[in-house]
């Protein structure tokens, strides 16, 4: 099968099929750095690619001057002939044939997509493109501009809408068809074990939702939900039910009505609070700002006091030490040196749980009481293959073997129901390989495993180390009974980081995996020998009532249905270029200026979510629905280091090393106020009124309206700044050396 548009469709391996996808998949890794060649052919290879061909880029020029980014998407060719005949067939009223490829597509496609422009399903909200969704004067050659063909939407998604939308007589034909198989599906659902019964009534709602006995098996399985005290997955249930059913939230029965606002009122008394880190982790009955009380405000002055540090003073060593990606070293010919300053960039993100504070590094989880009550703090450390094989902060003398830690990590915890969850190092994809002592053939990057602790105490309850070769980036998503998280696996050094998204029940953990959906996958960057060089991360999950939001850092964000896994749709979206590789032995870098922020979600009329990759210059604001781009801003003056730092109405804050500033979300990004002139460091708090912005000298406070700045604290020692977490009677920075823990109390004068 040929490419479709731009992208180079692909089976990821764990779909055993032979069917190909392209004549040519010329994104493959090459794999000449698994073998052991003599120095001669590598000194070799190295002249052809750079000597007889200077302009050969950091990807050994695999890109096509007009691909817009190097994600593989599964596209297929004939799920396109098959929504094409089956439009057809409605048209001309042959239900029977129509239904038929429906259902073949739901069957045998649900993990594909296909180009927006290749069907004439319409989902709600298709939102135009607005006028300036391209900044005028774009000419930047690092910036690609937006290209077309780049939204996707999921077969199976658009077949169900097909069918959602059928007239009665084409739903009544449904039934007649599938009536019989799924009455046998449910009628054994109530003969056989527990277990088949539910996997049964799942069945039902997976293949044949809009037969006469789909509603059944939608309250069925909700009130089994219901109770099992598992209120939140009932709801997502009935939701999904009056999705498909009663799309038009019109006479809902009321037997369905009365089960939704039984879940409703139940989640409603969930007396299980989220941990406190604005966005982090978060979905829609969550915040995207903090609602605890700000700094207090009266006729005296206000002084912050750090009350404790970690580690303790005096300081004989930091948090963990900052990595560096290859290229580092002090090798000479390097044309573009590495962004990365420790200083600057401050990738620790804690989480407080009750009285407990939870920071997380590489490898350690640190249990820090908030009164620094020593004899109830407590440590885990994960059992690494070999702990020592981060690159240093500092370039030191090249060894042989070396490891590569993503220097855009960030480092946070989801807690939940007294569960901690987060992921630590646990090992390493392979060896390092180095040939002539200076020639980076493989690299080796570390697998980052997830975990789930008793809050209480550190017990590991469950880990994900079963997975094979899959790491886990970033912190989980957390519901109830569902731990959502993305994975990325990769089988050996050579082969392409494979994206996915889990859903796991969250007390019996990876031995419990209720659907694994494939996202993307590719190579963000490469070395000389198309082997990667960079660790793959995704983003944090965020999520409304049936949604998940993934950003896969590698040109792709994706939306993900929350009970079955289904694909909703997928953007690409434009990536910085990567520079040519000219006559020297390491590729450059891309620029480092978003941080991994988590997606923002506002919830309005017409939900949108807000992105920024951190391979894109751009703040991207896309429909929540439909995943079309509305606006974009470019963050130039925020500095290197930006941070999302939340959304309050039509408001959203972000923030960077050179300023603040608020855009409006409904005027297309206008910007509201800005606030320049110092030295942020450190991600800002954003109240229901105030923003609290951290710099090098302390700390201002900004009215979230206007943009006055109304008083600013001063720092006692530069180390206080850092990421913000702002509690009742407690403040919290985190820098690269230091979590510090201060309180507010009121003064007869300033200081």
């Amino acid at each position: 099968m040929k490419p479709t548009g731009n992208v180079i469709a692909r089976i990821p391996p764990w779909r055993e099929t032979k069917q190909s996808h392209c004549k040519i998949d010329c994104h493959a890794p090459i794999s000449i750095g698994a073998r052991n060649d003599t120095k001669i052919f590598i000194l070799f290879l190295y002249a052809l690619c750079v000597g007889v061909y200077p302009a050969v880029g950091g990807t050994v020029n695999i890109f096509a001057k007009d691909e817009p980014n190097r994600a593989h998407i599964l596209v297929s060719n004939d799920a396109i002939v098959i929504f094409k005949d089956a439009d057809t067939q409605v048209k001309d009223k042959n239900w029977s044939a129509a239904i038929a490829n429906y259902q073949k597509l739901i069957e045998s496609y649900s993990q594909y997509v296909i180009p927006a422009d290749k069907t004439a399903v319409n989902p709600a909200d298709r939102d135009k493109v607005a006028p300036n969704g391209i900044p005028q004067g774009t000419t930047n050659p690092a910036y690609r501009e937006n290209e077309p063909g780049n939204l996707f939407y999921g077969v199976k998604y658009l077949a169900l809408e097909s069918l959602k939308t059928l007239p009665p007589e084409g739903k009544e034909v449904y039934r007649k068809l599938y009536d019989s198989s799924a009455k046998a599906l449910f009628e054994s659902a109530f003969q056989n074990p527990k277990l088949d019964r539910l996997e049964n009534l799942k069945t039902i709602i997976d293949r044949y939702p809009f037969s006469s006995y789909g509603e059944k098996a939608f309250i069925r399985l909700s009130r089994y939900h219901l109770e099992k005290g598992d209120a939140r997955e009932a709801k997502l249930i009935l939701d999904n039910l009056i999705s498909y059913l009663y799309p038009q939230q019109t006479n809902i029965p009321k037997h369905i009505a009365s089960d939704l606002a039984l879940a409703e009122s139940q989640t409603l008394r969930d007396p299980d609070p989220p941990a406190l880190w604005s966005t982090y982790g978060g979905n829609n009955q969550r915040s995207q700002w903090q609602t605890t009380p700000q700094i207090p405000q009266g006729h005296n002055a206000i002084t912050i006091t750090c009350q404790w540090s970690f580690p303790d003073e005096p300081v004989t060593a930091t948090l963990a030490a900052p990595v560096q990606p290859p290229g580092s070293d002090d090798f000479p010919g390097i044309i573009q040196p590495i962004q990365f300053n420790p200083e600057r960039y401050l990738p620790y993100f804690p989480a407080v749980y009750g009285d407990m504070i939870y920071l997380p590094t590489e490898t350690t989880l640190y249990a820090l009481p908030l009164d620094n009550d020593k004899a109830k703090r407590w440590k885990f450390k994960a059992p690494c293959d070999e702990p020592d094989r981060f690159i240093p902060a500092e370039p030191q003398p090249r060894t042989g073997d070396r490891s590569v830690g993503e220097e855009r990590t960030i480092y946070t915890v989801t807690v939940s129901d007294n569960k901690i969850y987060l992921p630590l190092v646990t090992s390493f994809f392979g060896k390092s390989e180095r040939q002539l002592g200076f020639l980076d053939v493989k690299y080796a990057f570390p697998l980052r495993t997830l975990f789930c602790f008793d809050a209480a105490n550190g017990k590991v309850l469950w880990s994900t180390q079963s997975q094979e070769k899959v790491s886990f980036t970033t912190a989980p998503l957390v519901e109830s009974n569902t731990c959502y998280a993305s994975g990325i696996q990769t089988m050996s050094q050579t082969d392409l980081p494979e994206y996915y998204l889990f859903a796991f029940d969250s007390r019996a953990g990876a031995d419990n995996i209720r659907w694994k959906t494939f996202i993307t996958s590719g190579i963000l960057e490469t070395n000389l020998f198309n082997n990667p060089s960079r660790e793959p991360l995704g983003s944090c999950l965020t999520a409304d009532d049936t949604t998940l939001y993934y950003c896969s850092h590698i040109g792709v964000t994706a939306t993900v249905d929350k009970y079955s896994g289904m694909l909703k749709w997928l953007r690409q979206y434009p990536q910085y270029t990567i520079a040519p590789v000219r006559h020297n032995y390491t590729p450059p870098r891309l620029p480092l200026h978003w941080i991994n922020n988590p997606i923002i979600y506002v919830n309005s009329d017409k939900p949108k979510i807000i992105v920024t990759p951190f391979d894109s210059p751009y703040l991207l604001c896309l429909s929540a629905d439909s995943g079309i781009e509305l606006w974009r801003w470019d963050g130039q003056e925020l500095g290197a280091t930006r941070y999302l730092v939340g959304v309050n109405d039509d408001l959203l804050v972000v923030a960077g090393e050179q300023s603040v500033i608020c855009l409006s979300i409904s005027s297309q990004g206008k910007r509201k106020w800005v606030i320049s002139g110092h030295q942020f460091r450190g991600k800002p708090a954003l109240t229901a009124t105030k923003v609290y912005a951290p710099t090098v000298a302390g700390l201002l406070e900004i009215d979230l309206k206007s943009g006055k700045l109304l008083n600013t604290y001063p720092w006692l020692n530069p180390k206080y700044s850092g990421n913000l977490l702002l509690l009742t009677n407690n403040m919290i920075t985190t820098s690269a050396s230091h979590l510090n823990v201060f309180s507010y109390e009121t003064t007869d004068e300033h200081r």
